[in-house]
């Protein structure tokens, strides 16, 4: 018999919190012997596969585990999953993200209706203390219409178009690639309040600003490798990939102060004295400007072999 539903979870090195994850899933409104999980491991060097078997063992729930031989990418994990999922509906979600006992109601409920890929509410937090305390906000009103971590959709769907597109194979826009994909054949995106889960967000230390800027070049990289496949005003609107964000970019940092030590000086003092808050909005600034930079580095390198295919 078919399962109503799988769980994708991608992981890598999280051992510590897919345990929360997982445990939650054990605690669904929505009958046990009708879901599974779907833990794919991108080649963890830790106690992932000891803490998937614990589960399995102690919660009675098909769990099965998928370790890449070697890491992989991030969409090529996913369609792993979703490859090797039995239910008639994939949710995707992550293993940092820990889910609200009416999850998976949640998401079936909208797939009452055919054709339909269904999102809730992600509740951002910064220690487990906050589960199932910290009420929404505005900023966790997801208004994505299928996140990696809180996305559903009926798997034929997936299978008949492909899964996550594989050229998307560094970090961002792979699940808003595969979204703008399902809308063009007719899915229609539809919300949940009841698909509620917490993100499990790391807390902001100014050791973290290479990988920030290593991580928003890999997006920018993906944004016009995104763009390229879909040249709309939309896209290109929420990818920045547009003559108005350069612009205000070259206006707000001009110079590139906000790359200057005396920043990350700045922002040291404020975490120091207790004063985070203006640190992580300083750090989303210095995040977003090294994405624009990164924008533009893509670009020159797109044009660049595209003259290199001219010439050949």
């Amino acid at each position: 018999m078919q399962l109503d539903v799988s769980v994708v979870i991608p992981t890598y090195n999280r051992a510590s919190i897919l345990k929360h994850c997982l445990q939650s899933f054990a605690n669904q409104t929505y009958p046990k012997d009708r879901f599974e999980l779907v833990v794919v491991d991108d080649c963890s060097s830790d106690n992932t596969v000891e803490v998937v078997d614990k589960f399995r063992d102690s919660s009675g729930i098909r769990t099965v585990y998928i370790r890449n031989d070697r890491r992989m990418d991030i969409t090529y994990t996913r369609n792993r999953g979703i490859w090797a999922a039995s239910g008639r509906v994939i949710i995707q979600t992550d293993s940092d993200f820990i889910v609200t006992p009416e999850f998976i109601e949640g998401h079936m409920e909208a797939h009452r209706e055919p054709n339909v890929m269904c999102t809730g509410p992600v509740i951002h937090i910064t220690s487990l203390d906050q589960l199932f305390v910290k009420k929404p906000t505005i900023r966790d009103m997801c208004k994505h219409p299928l996140p990696g971590c809180n996305g559903s959709v009926e798997r034929q769907v997936l299978v008949d178009s492909g899964g996550y597109d594989e050229d998307l194979c560094e970090y961002g826009w792979e699940d808003l690639e595969l979204a703008t994909r399902l809308r063009a054949k007719g899915i229609k995106s539809v919300r949940s309040d009841k698909a509620a889960g917490y993100h499990l967000d790391r807390v902001f230390k100014i050791e973290d600003l290479p990988s920030i800027v290593a991580r928003e070049e890999a997006r920018a990289r993906m944004a016009v490798v995104y763009e390229q496949k879909w040249p709309t005003f939309g896209v290109r609107m929420s990818t920045w990939l547009s003559p108005v964000f350069f612009a205000l970019d070259r206006i707000l940092f001009a110079f590139d102060w906000i790359h200057s030590p005396a920043v990350v000086r700045l922002m040291e003092r404020w975490i120091k004295s207790g004063k985070r808050n203006r640190a992580e909005v300083l750090a989303q600034l210095y995040a977003n400007h090294a994405y624009v930079k990164g924008l533009r580095k893509a670009l020159r390198r797109r044009s660049r072999d595209s003259g290199s295919e001219v010439r050949k």
